[in-house]
């Protein structure tokens, strides 16, 4: 646990979430100055002030303790557009497999009707058809 990237983000969450370091004190029942020895990475929280340090900025208490939070920005802000447009596809055409292999499975066991398989098979074909149409 590193005080310094721990108090960066204790200050990015409380930000986000349009609270100043009084308020953030005041529902910890702390002073404003231990929350800005924090952020400055001078110290860290309590143990014990954790849990509801977590649930006051929205996270867990391993998001607050480990050395970088994964958020879906700081994922997902480095792909491009083609690499989003590949795992769609991949998406589309791993699905509709599944909908065929599945159907065809389950109607063999004799779980589903034929009516119910072909229902299956055409979101199959639906999906295929929305593969194409990202590419």
């Amino acid at each position: 646990m590193n005080p310094g990237t721990m108090g960066a983000l204790i200050a990015r969450l409380r930000k986000e979430k349009n609270m100043t370091q009084q308020e953030l004190a005041s529902r910890l029942q702390i002073t404003d100055k231990a929350v800005s020895k924090w952020e400055r990475g001078l110290s860290c929280p309590d143990i014990s002030l954790l849990p509801q340090l977590a649930e006051i900025l929205g996270v867990t208490v391993d998001d607050l303790v480990s050395d970088g939070m994964k958020t879906p920005s700081s994922v997902f802000g480095k792909l491009g557009r083609e690499d989003i447009r590949e795992m769609a596809s991949l998406m589309f055409r791993c699905v509709s497999m599944a909908l065929c292999a599945g159907g065809l499975l389950v109607y063999c066991l004799g779980g589903i009707s034929v009516s119910d398989l072909c229902v299956m098979l055409c979101l199959a074909v639906i999906l295929l058809g929305l593969d194409s149409f990202c590419k």
